[in-house]
């Protein structure tokens, strides 16, 4: 499956980008939600995406802030699918129990710099309600980065029966065979600077079915 960020879209004219990808059949979006606290970055705040939500696609909200909390109490959470979540935030039970009490999916994200037995030395009260992994294979805060493989390599040592798996970070044609086996495949800037995008996605589509 995948599911494209517009964290590198044309940010002055964000409507035009989503219909775009609504006519190249894209049906997941990525929303990246940055406020300096963990990451040095900021993206968009919940009044443009209580926006972005209306429109009629399957949503992924990343939540790259210390107090996720503060955000959700805020966004439109009935349009969104599945919160991700950083193993860096404060307060991660009540943050859990807060989704949890809200219907919405859990993912944890593993950043390149968090071991996989990191994160799975975390409470199984936590781990129980987390849906998805997804492993970051750049440093996150910023699109158009590196893709650092290593980092892909930690899908080896999560029990997919247990979770499903994401990954998210400099995603492109070059890349994509070494993330053929993640249930969720985050794509940013590579489709945002095909020249054409149609092109580029069956091109994506292919390689994963090989």
């Amino acid at each position: 499956m995948i599911s494209v960020s517009i964290l590198d879209s044309n940010l002055l004219n964000i409507e035009k980008s989503l219909t775009e990808l609504k006519n190249n059949n894209i049906n997941h979006l990525h929303l990246d939600i940055l406020d300096t606290s963990l990451v040095p970055n900021i993206s968009f705040g919940p009044n443009i995406i209580n926006q972005i939500l209306k429109y009629d696609f399957i949503f992924d909200v990343h939540l790259m802030v210390k107090d996720p909390i503060t955000i959700l109490q805020l966004l439109d959470l009935e349009k969104i699918d599945i919160v991700f979540i950083h193993y860096e935030i404060n307060n991660m039970l009540h943050v859990v129990e807060f989704l949890v009490k809200n219907n919405k999916k859990i993912g944890l994200t593993i950043s390149p710099n968090i071991s996989v037995k990191t994160i799975f030395s975390l409470p199984e009260r936590i781990l129980q309600n987390v849906n998805t992994i997804l492993i970051m294979t750049v440093y996150p805060g910023f699109g158009n980065q590196k893709f650092i493989n290593e980092c892909a390599e930690k899908i080896k040592m999560i029990d997919k029966k247990r979770y499903s798996v994401a990954v998210d970070g400099g995603i492109s044609i070059n890349t994509i065979r070494n993330v053929k086996g993640y249930d969720k495949i985050v794509i940013g800037s590579a489709y945002f600077k095909a020249e054409n995008k149609k092109v580029f996605l069956n091109e994506i589509e292919e390689i994963l079915k090989k």
